[in-house]
């Protein structure tokens, strides 16, 4: 079934109610109006279907034809810019409200691998993380750089609410059209 979105909080009531969400387009336009002569360039599934889009994208950023790369998740995942100084994280905390026992795990991966693609060569690099919960265990160990704190966090709390590796999990997956 499909409904529209509600227009109250249905736990509170509250009338302050609103999409969330950037957008790697809204990002891009800000960023071009900011900066009018800059190339801005995206790498995210709207931009990426079409046959070769993915690697002229990563070409011209490795020629350094881009100033602003602005993409999804996959702009963190193994990509190399020898050039890149400066990354950013928007809204870094959003896989942590996610229904996921693991969601904490993959907040920490998409920060610890965004701000690993800055600096890597001679220049020193800056990660930016922009989030609405600063305090939040996975946030703080991945701006820290501590894999161990988070380990250990994330063993205590999967401990506490039974998640493996301390028990198993099996997931059973239903879907129809009606």
């Amino acid at each position: 079934r499909s409904i529209a979105p509600p227009s109250r909080c249905p736990n509170c009531g509250s009338t302050h109610i609103r999409r969330f969400g950037v957008g790697t387009q809204r990002v891009a336009d800000e960023l071009q109006r900011l900066f009018p002569t800059a190339r801005v360039a995206r790498l995210d599934s709207d931009v990426t279907g079409e046959r070769g889009s993915h690697e002229r994208i990563y070409r011209a950023m490795r020629a350094g034809e881009v100033d602003f790369l602005v993409g999804t998740q996959m702009v963190a995942k193994g990509l190399d810019f020898p050039r890149l100084t400066l990354a950013a994280v928007m809204a870094a905390d959003t896989l942590l409200n996610l229904p996921d026992w693991r969601a904490g795990e993959r907040t920490f991966q998409l920060i610890t691998q965004l701000s690993g693609r800055a600096g890597r060569r001679e220049k020193q690099g800056l990660a930016i993380i922009q989030t609405y919960t600063p305090e939040a265990g996975p946030v703080m160990a991945a701006a820290a750089g501590d894999y161990h704190a988070f380990y250990r966090a994330e063993l205590q709390e999967r401990d506490l609410h039974g998640y493996p590796p301390f028990l198993q999990l099996i997931r059973v997956l239903f879907s129809s059209r009606d």
